[in-house]
């Protein structure tokens, strides 16, 4: 909490907690971070299973897609998901994103490397 809270301070990142509004119950996170050029932000989100394929992810996503563009000023967003993750890819493609590449090594998880898909959307010209 502390370091969500610090980024925000700075500018660096934005994290929210996605809940259902009607109860007040969070089912997820997204975040919009900068990435070295202060005009080029990164999201990512993470929706509960339980939650899946009901267009919650797609939603958030679009606020802070918006949020980026209106308020942060970026000239490009970024995104990526693991290879595998055919629900994030649907999400990813719907909201307008471009696949740019693939990263071998995305991330870790249980020691070894994901690979991942990598997106962007280019909001004006760079």
């Amino acid at each position: 909490t502390e370091k969500n809270l610090r980024s925000w301070e700075e500018g660096k990142s934005f994290t929210f907690t996605i809940e259902l509004a009607e109860a007040s119950i969070p089912i997820g996170r997204i975040v919009i971070r900068r990435e070295g050029n202060q005009q080029i932000w990164n999201i990512g989100f993470w929706i509960h299973p339980d939650y899946w394929g009901q267009g919650y992810a797609t939603e958030a996503a679009l606020v802070i897609l918006n949020f980026g563009i209106v308020e942060l000023a970026a000239l490009r967003i970024t995104t990526a998901h693991a290879i595998w993750n055919a629900s994030s890819k649907r999400v990813i493609e719907k909201l307008g994103f471009r696949l740019t590449g693939v990263n071998p090594c995305g991330f870790i998880k249980q020691g070894k490397p994901v690979p991942e898909y990598e997106y962007a959307i280019e909001t004006k010209i760079l």
